[in-house]
């Protein structure tokens, strides 16, 4: 009997014993997954975390994208309204270059029919003054082969007159001379203007305008004012300085002291023609 109940108690022990065993693996079941829930909870607050992060992240990448667009678009729109000024600035100039060289050309083709007109005048001047010299001597011829006095008189007077036609046609003679002169002279340095309007490039002397905030290259140091390019090559072509300086005053340019004293330069430096400009140096 013992035995038997020894027996029994011992299987209900080893049930006990299962049973303890059972519950602990549950145990250990809840325990690992209550340490899954909590890693999983740290995993989510660092996800929320990172996601934060990113979407801040974000946030700054689209304001930094709507700057860098606002910026290229004010870019684009500087660039279009220096473009737009540099063409009205481009086509002003060309426009005043162009009513120039027609009025040069007008002056040249007026002041050669001056010269036509000059030389046939002194042409006709010199037959007359040819003229008048045989006719004087005739009457000195006839002077001195004549004996008598009142014809001598006469003939005296005539030549008296004769000489007063020759003094006035040599007066004239050498005043159609001097304006012979004058109009070539004129004629010359009208051309020598024309032929450096000519050469002027209108695009190349208009400097193009930086949009705002656009660094800009620093250049090399000018020799000259690229506005006083066009008198440097006017003085270099021999034009007075009086022709020089209506010529600025028309185009509203102030040359600056020492202008017309200094060596003559004709390269251009990008320098700020509202400065006035330094006086020629080349």
């Amino acid at each position: 009997m013992s035995y038997i109940k020894l027996a029994e108690l011992t299987e209900k022990m080893v049930v006990k014993v299962a049973t303890l065993i059972e519950r602990e693996n549950e145990l250990a079941d809840a325990h690992n997954k209550i340490s899954d829930l909590r890693d999983n909870d740290t995993a989510s607050r660092n996800l929320a975390a990172t996601s934060e992060a990113l979407q801040k992240e974000r946030a700054r990448a689209e304001s930094l994208q709507d700057q860098l667009q606002a910026s290229q678009d004010a870019l684009a729109a500087a660039r279009a309204a220096s473009s737009a000024e540099d063409n009205e600035r481009v086509s002003q100039l060309s426009a005043e270059l162009q009513g120039l060289r027609e009025s040069t050309s007008r002056t040249i083709e007026t002041l050669k029919r001056q010269l036509e007109l000059a030389n046939t005048t002194a042409a006709s001047l010199r037959k007359e003054l040819d003229a008048s010299n045989s006719e004087r001597d005739a009457v000195q011829a006839k002077l001195v082969s004549s004996a008598s006095p009142v014809v001598n008189q006469a003939h005296q007077a005539q030549n008296d007159e004769t000489d007063a036609k020759l003094a006035e046609l040599r007066v004239q003679l050498v005043k159609t001379k001097r304006e012979l002169e004058a109009s070539q002279a004129k004629c010359r340095q009208l051309e020598a203007l024309q032929d450096v309007s000519a050469g002027i490039n209108v695009a190349a002397t208009v400097q193009p305008i930086a949009p705002a905030g656009v660094a800009q290259v620093p250049a090399v140091a000018p020799t000259i004012a690229s506005h006083l390019v066009k008198y440097a090559k006017m003085r270099k072509t021999g034009l007075p300085e009086g022709a020089i300086r209506q010529a600025a005053g028309r185009d509203g340019v102030q040359l600056p002291e020492g202008f017309f004293s200094g060596p003559i330069i004709t390269e251009a430096g990008p320098t700020n023609p509202s400065s006035g400009g330094a006086a020629e140096t080349s």
